[in-house]
C-alpha cells in the first residue's frame, strides 16, 4: 500500500488554509489545518507528520522562534509559506530550520511541485537515518551493529545488548515494555530461553557500558524508557542537521554585523535581547 503524503497547513488565515487544503486532497495529500500555535503543538504530538506547511505569521507566538526550535529536533520537512520576508531572515531561516521557502500569494501547482521535492529529499534523509541512529554521545550504526563514543571509542555490545538499545532508541522519551524489548532481543534460536527477568540483566549491563548511566530510566511496573537531555540532538538529527547547527552561529553573526553597519541599531538591540 503506498504512503500517503501526511501535511500540516499552519495559517492563521483559515479561508486560504482551507482552499490550499481542497487542492491538495485532489492530489493524494492528506491535510490537516491549525490556525495558531497552540493548535499546531496538538496536532504536531497527535500525528505523524511528513512535512509542515507554515505562516511565520502566528497569533499567539513568536512564529520565528517557534519554528527555529522544532526546527532541529525534526525529521520532517519544513516549508515556510509566508508573505515578503526579509532577505538575511530568509537566509537563516533556509540555514538553520527551514527546507525551502515560498512566497504568498503562490501557484498552488509551484506549491504542490515544492511539497514533493522536498519529501523526496526527506525520505532519502529517513532511509540514511535508519542506518544509522544519532544520540547524545554515541552512534548507533545498524548496518555494522556497533556503538562509536564521540570520543571515537567503541563500545563492546553483546547482541541482546544491542537489539534492546535499538528499541529504546527508537521510542526515546516513551515506555517499552519488557515484552517489546523481548521480541526484539529473542531469535528463532533462543526465543524460549529469554524471559523478562533476562531483559532486566541485559539492561543492567547496558546501562553500565552507556556513557551517560542515566539516559536509560526504569519504569516500574512498565518496562524501561531512554531520555535525551534537553541538549542531545535527536536521534534522527541527521549529518544534514548538524551541518546547519554548525551554520547558524555565522548567518546570525553575518546579519548582526550587517544590519551594525547599517546604523540600524534599533533592530540590532532587539536581536541581541536588549529589547
Amino acid at each position: 500500500m503506498t504512503h500517503q503524503l501526511q501535511l500540516i497547513i499552519s495559517d492563521p488565515q483559515a479561508t486560504s488554509a482551507i482552499l490550499c487544503k481542497n487542492y491538495l486532497k485532489k492530489h493524494h495529500i492528506q491535510v490537516s489545518i491549525a490556525t495558531s500555535l497552540e493548535q499546531l503543538k496538538v496536532l504536531l504530538k497527535e500525528k505523524k507528520v511528513d512535512i509542515l506547511l507554515y505562516d511565520l505569521c502566528q497569533p499567539d507566538g513568536d512564529g520565528i522562534r517557534f519554528i527555529q526550535n522544532i526546527g532541529f529536533q525534526s525529521s520532517r520537512g519544513i516549508i515556510v509559506f509566508t508573505h515578503e520576508l526579509d532577505p538575511l531572515d530568509k537566509l537563516i531561516l533556509l540555514e538553520t530550520c527551514a527546507d525551502d521557502y515560498i512566497q504568498k500569494p503562490c501557484d498552488f501547482r509551484e506549491l504542490l511541485a515544492r511539497i514533493r521535492a522536498v519529501h523526496r529529499r526527506i525520505q532519502c534523509y529517513k532511509q540514511q537515518d535508519s542506518i544509522n541512529l544519532y544520540c547524545n554521545g554515541f552512534i548507533l550504526d545498524c548496518l555494522s551493529r556497533s556503538v562509536t563514543l564521540d570520543s571515537g571509542r567503541t563500545l563492546n555490545l553483546t547482541r541482546y545488548e544491542f537489539d534492546m538499545l535499538k528499541v529504546l532508541i527508537e521510542c526515546k522519551n516513551q515506555p517499552v515494555s519488557r515484552q517489546k524489548l523481548l521480541k526484539a532481543a529473542s531469535y528463532q534460536s533462543d526465543i524460549d530461553q529469554l524471559t523478562c527477568r533476562s531483559v532486566d540483566s541485559v539492561i543492567y549491563r547496558l546501562r553500565n557500558k552507556m556513557p551517560d548511566k542515566e539516559c536509560i530510566k526504569t519504569l516500574y511496573g512498565v518496562g524501561y524508557t531512554f531520555e535525551e537531555t534537553a541538549s542531545a540532538y535527536s536521534v534522527r538529527y541527521s549529518p544534514i542537521k548538524k551541518l546547519r547547527d554548525i551554520y547558524t552561529n555565522s548567518v546570525i553573526f553575518n546579519k548582526t554585523l550587517h544590519r551594525l553597519l547599517s546604523s540600524n541599531f534599533e533592530q540590532l538591540s532587539i536581536d541581541l535581547g536588549g529589547g
